[in-house]
């Protein structure tokens, strides 16, 4: 456990997990909804981009709110 690299590597692989269950459960991408495999795809590349958009527009506001407390503080 005091190995640094492994402890990295556990990381890595705790966010990926996070990412795959995100996409699978909040975003329909666990039983796809086509036949064929460019079908397949196609939805999971684009449950993959709502997943994205969704934390690109959770991560807009948070920044915005940030700045709001700055100027707030500052005044």
């Amino acid at each position: 456990m005091g190995n640094s690299e492994y402890r990295k590597q556990c990381g890595i692989r705790a966010g990926a997990k996070s990412l795959v269950n995100e996409i699978a459960n909040g975003h329909g991408a666990r039983k796809s909804r086509h036949r064929s495999e460019e079908g397949s795809r196609l939805q999971l590349l684009l449950a993959a981009i709502a997943c994205n958009v969704k934390r690109y527009i959770r991560h807009t506001v948070e920044c915005v709110q940030n700045q709001g407390n700055i100027i707030e503080v500052q005044v």
